[in-house]
């Protein structure tokens, strides 16, 4: 499998279907997602406030960005 790879990228990265996630709910008995995370993530180690993220790329120019930064990349022998 290739990094590269859109069909398996989608596959990890989209998250749960709806069904897997009501699936996930009903064995943990847990009312919502946002309880399950409660109940799952201890407080002390969330953090209080938003995450100051750069705006996202389309996933066709990350690969073409990863693409052309990894060719430059030098292989040294000792």
């Amino acid at each position: 499998m290739s990094i590269f790879d859109a069909e398996a990228f989608q596959s990890r990265h989209i998250g749960p279907s709806r069904s897997d996630a009501q699936q996930m709910l009903h064995t943990t008995s847990a009312s919502s997602l946002e309880v399950l995370i409660d109940e799952a993530i201890p407080a002390r180690i969330r953090l209080k406030k938003a995450l100051s993220l750069p705006k996202g790329v389309p996933e066709q120019e990350f690969h073409a960005t990863l693409r052309s930064t990894a060719a430059k990349n030098q292989l040294f022998k000792s």
